[in-house]
């Protein structure tokens, strides 16, 4: 079988590592090429046949929709797979010009979802995002990681690095400081909490965060931490984390908690639903739920951690690469068999 797989865009983030992270682990299973900015060229294994596009340009572009049939059209795959709105708004445009089957995959809540009813077959991440789509041509495959060989940071190093209490629990939040991430209903539902909050990231947001937290008077139990290079590695010296999230796909934190085995506190968004006990999730934009959240496990734990065992084993059965590039192979499997 031969696939190619399209990444429109040159950012760094949660789409981008899952579309590389399952070209590496596809190639194993077929003949697999990626269409994407060159900068992605270095981040493939040799197994995966790179075709640098530059596909930022607009959607509308002649010249781009040109070079991906006549790129597409040298490849000769028997399906193309697009990542996001975008990658499948080109593929719907020219999918006439290229005899392959077509799956796109939906990573996040999305409005206009033309291009998506033009596939052959569409995937989704998790059941929130399902919802819009046609469940004929519809399969949820949730996005998977095999963790990377690192040092985890343990409690006593975490807390000498960031100068916690020793004898607080400590919550762990990550991700970019933008106004989708949430932080700033969290320093909200923090008011009163008595226990460690860091969060690691950098972003836009950052400046007004700091000052929030400074009107708060909460310097001694949150922490700005910043950007810090695998960040996953500050879960293992952590009692919890907390999502606190507007939107989200995955996300990827997600994941890496309970691969780790770290329970989660988080707002209704992409996988959390799918995953979460009811009674760890909150709405969005809800300080008062997510404050009551943190106070639900600071007087559980135990309890907590004895509710998420199973979660944990479920996690580490069909959350890893391997099972969502089964699932994605089979899928595609699916597909070229029907009926045209």
């Amino acid at each position: 079988m031969k696939v190619c797989m399209l990444l429109a865009g040159d950012e760094e983030g949660g789409l981008e590592k899952h579309v590389l992270e399952l070209a590496n682990a596809l190639s194993e299973k077929v003949d697999l090429h990626l269409v994407a900015h060159a900068k992605y060229r270095d981040r493939v294994v040799p197994a995966v046949q790179f075709h640098a596009i530059d596909l930022t340009r607009s959607r509308r572009n002649p010249f781009l929709l040109f070079e991906l049939v006549r790129t597409l059209r040298r490849i000769k795959p028997d399906l193309v797979h697009a990542h996001a709105v975008k990658a499948t708004d080109l593929l719907a445009k020219i999918r006439h010009w290229v005899a392959a089957r077509t799956v796109a995959t939906l990573h996040n809540r999305r409005r206009r979802l033309g291009g998506y009813g033009q596939m052959d077959g569409v995937i989704a991440i998790n059941h929130e995002i399902a919802q819009s789509l046609n469940p004929a041509t519809l399969k949820i495959i949730p996005n998977g990681m095999d963790l990377p060989s690192y040092t985890p940071v343990l409690r006593p190093a975490l807390v000498e690095e960031f100068g916690l209490d020793p004898e607080l629990p400590i919550f762990l939040a990550m991700g970019r400081l933008v106004d989708a991430k949430g932080f700033d209903v969290l320093l909200d539902a923090w008011q009163g909490i008595d226990a460690s909050l860091v969060i690691l990231g950098d972003g836009e947001r950052q400046a007004a965060l700091q000052t929030k937290l400074e009107q708060q008077r909460m310097q001694a139990r949150v922490i700005l931490a910043g950007h810090r290079e695998l960040a996953l590695r500050y879960l293992h010296g952590s009692d919890f984390l907390v999502i606190s999230s507007r939107n989200e796909g995955g996300p990827y934190t997600l994941v890496e908690a309970l691969l780790i085995g770290v329970p989660v506190l988080s707002t209704r968004v992409g996988m959390c639903s799918d995953w979460l006990p009811s009674a760890y999730l909150c709405e969005t934009n809800d300080a008062s739920g997510l404050h009551g959240l943190v106070e639900q496990a600071l007087n559980n734990p135990q309890q907590m951690h004895q509710e998420f065992e199973p979660i944990f084993r479920r996690a580490e059965a069909s959350l890893t690469l391997h099972g969502m590039a089964q699932s994605a192979l089979d899928f595609y499997r699916q597909v070229l068999a029907r009926p045209q």
